[in-house]
């Protein structure tokens, strides 16, 4: 993965195969504001404390990068790698380096903005490989059910009901 950071502004190139699939989530509220929301998300460890998925988060260490290691309350276990991050525009990118979902590999990003309207949206988005034998579709599944329970367990945490932008 190449990135850069430009006039304030993260420009991220996913180097990713052809045979990628993506997921998202979005969602906004007029009565979120984007720096509240991220300072729910904006530490790395904290998804512990807004997804409601998410058990325990550990920080460590990955191939020289900030990593956290993310126990579900299920059991499963996930492993994000920090590759980017830029309170400026409240953005961060993670790659998935484990996880118990059907995928080889994910680039995701997390961020934050102001909508144009006064209030504020929260988007996940990523790019993944589905594991040999997986359809794109079956992959997406749940990785998008993941985005979309966390996107709205911020606004919950930040005490709003989202709007799904899609």
């Amino acid at each position: 993965m190449k990135w850069l950071v430009v006039s304030g502004m993260l420009v991220v190139a996913m180097s990713a195969p052809a045979a990628a699939a993506g997921a998202k989530y979005r969602a906004e509220s007029q009565s979120a504001d984007a720096l509240k929301a991220w300072e729910v998300i904006g530490d790395f460890c904290a998804i512990a404390t807004w997804h409601p998925d998410v058990a325990t988060c550990v920080m460590g260490e990955r191939d020289g990068k900030p990593a956290r290691t993310v126990t579900l309350k299920d059991g499963g276990v996930i492993v994000d790698k920090l590759d980017a991050y830029d309170p400026s525009t409240l953005t961060y990118v993670i790659s998935t380096v484990e996880s118990p979902w059907p995928i080889q590999w994910m680039m995701a990003k997390l961020s934050t903005k102001p909508d144009d309207e006064g209030g504020a949206g929260v988007k996940w988005v990523g790019t993944f490989e589905p594991k040999a034998g997986t359809t794109d579709a079956d992959a997406k599944i749940p990785v998008e059910a993941f985005f979309k329970r966390g996107v709205d367990g911020i606004f919950s945490k930040l005490g709003v009901e989202p709007k799904v932008e899609g």
